[in-house]
């Protein structure tokens, strides 16, 4: 009797061909989307062997400024490091390559320092044959502008690093962008929370607030910052946490002249089938009754993963990517609010999340192009 059937081979590639998939075209997605972004369609081509990031001759900050040294190193590896494959013979270098970054720092590099919320993260990337430039104020705008400039390099069906020439002008709508996790409920190893430093930093969050302990347990008293559990000073600034009526908190907190975090619509502890993302995506810090001054005085928001049902298990996958949307909100500009535009963008940022090592769940259906780090 013939077998009229398809060959198992030959149906799971189909079902590959058909399949939706989560990385989308071969183009750059940012995540968060910057203030102002002009690209082009010309093309370069970068290599790891040679491209290099180094420092622009009237920068302040130099070789011995190793936080930015160990950026450049992981930059580079984030760029070129994990993919190696080629998917095609490669085709004939029709494109110009792209041979550095050139990184100025202008004023005060402040590479000694610990960042704060009037740290300044603002920077600007022209991206043209043959030397890319990124200049920012200070080290913290380089940080960011490494950042956006890994997410505009992508492979191509031959597996070719590729840019469009761009300029971008960005800086944060919010100071202060937090995740609140929580060690009160469960243990969370070191090496989750570092794991966690490192997307807050793909999605430009500068704020971890740590949720150690509760007072119903044990109290925590740091000696290397005892003012800690001193929770109102001077200058005290309220968090809001009360879901169903934040919108009237912020009215009242800051009419009483009070600066202001938003907490309350962005608890990622509360999950929910489906695209919960999207909520957190449409929220606005803002939008609320109140004068301008008033709506000057909201300093950011933190998205919450509170621990009763958390640990370092699925630490990870529960704050990403649901936790990139409010790090949109919080960063991009207040015009910026598809969400469809955001979810083809979301997909192709949480497989490059994967990519480097975060394991970020999906969004919907459909799969990465690429294999997962270990």
């Amino acid at each position: 009797m013939r077998h009229c059937g398809m060959g198992l081979a030959a149906l799971l590639a189909l079902l590959a061909a058909l399949a939706p998939r989560s990385s989308a075209a071969p183009e750059p997605a940012l995540w968060p989307m910057p203030l102002s972004v002009k690209t082009s369609p010309r093309l370069l081509h970068l290599s790891r062997d040679n491209f290099s990031i180094g420092y622009g001759p009237s920068s302040t900050a130099g070789p011995t400024c190793s936080l930015l040294q160990e950026a450049f190193r992981r930059y580079h590896e984030y760029i070129f490091g994990f993919d190696k494959r080629q998917r095609r013979p490669a085709k004939p270098n029709s494109a110009i390559e792209l041979q550095q970054l050139l990184v100025t720092v202008v004023l005060d590099s402040e590479c000694d320092l610990f960042p704060n919320i009037t740290s300044d993260e603002s920077y600007t990337l022209l991206v043209k044959e043959p030397v890319a430039f990124l200049k920012a104020n200070r080290v913290w705008g380089v940080l960011r502008g490494l950042e956006t400039f890994s997410q505009l390099i992508y492979q191509d069906s031959y597996g070719t690093f590729t840019v469009n020439e761009s300029d971008i002008i960005d800086s944060p709508r919010f100071p202060h962008r937090g995740i609140l996790i929580d060690t009160a409920r469960h243990f969370l190893p070191v090496k989750s929370i570092l794991k966690t430093l490192d997307a807050m930093a793909f999605n430009k969050f500068n704020v971890l607030h740590w949720h150690i302990v509760d007072d119903q347990s044990f109290p925590y008293q740091s000696v290397t910052f005892p003012e800690l559990s001193n929770k109102l000073l001077p200058g005290t600034i309220v968090q809001v946490w009360k879901n169903q009526v934040y919108s009237e908190e912020l009215r009242e907190v800051t009419a009483a002249g009070f600066p202001v975090i938003l907490s309350a619509p962005w608890y990622l502890d509360w999950i929910s089938y489906g695209q919960d993302w999207r909520n957190y995506y449409k929220v606005d810090p803002l939008h609320f009754d109140g004068s301008q001054e008033q709506k000057k005085l909201v300093i950011g928001g933190e998205a919450c993963l509170w621990g009763e049902f958390v640990d370092a298990t699925n630490l990870t996958p529960r704050l990403w990517p649901r936790a990139s949307a409010v790090g949109e909100r919080l960063w991009s500009p207040e015009d910026i609010t598809s969400v469809g535009n955001a979810y083809n963008r979301l997909t192709v940022h949480r497989c490059r999340m994967v990519r480097r090592g975060i394991s970020a769940e999906p969004l919907f259906t459909g799969y990465c192009d690429y294999e997962y780090k270990t």
